[in-house]
């Protein structure tokens, strides 16, 4: 999200995994569709296999304000190495 950090608390146990979060993230609402949309015939994911998935939807979402915060550390270090 644009100007703000998230907060996403997460109880794990062996068979159970419970997310708590004020906003609204699509990570969740990602993974969680996928769990829904299990074909009868699939396997079950793990607790271990849904916290993967779930950090795999966040790095996503992630990547590209961590990429534009990259850059403009790398423009203000240049400015003050030529300085």
């Amino acid at each position: 999200p644009k100007g703000g950090m998230v907060g996403l608390r997460m109880w794990i146990g062996p068979n159970r995994l419970i997310t708590v979060r004020r906003r609204f993230l699509k990570s969740i609402a990602y993974v969680r569709d996928e769990l829904t949309n299990l074909e009868q015939d699939e396997e079950v994911w793990k607790v271990g296999q849904v916290v993967a998935r779930i950090i795999v939807h966040l790095m996503h979402f992630f990547r590209q304000p961590i990429k534009e915060l990259e850059d403009q550390i790398a423009s203000i270090e240049e400015k003050i190495l030529a300085e």
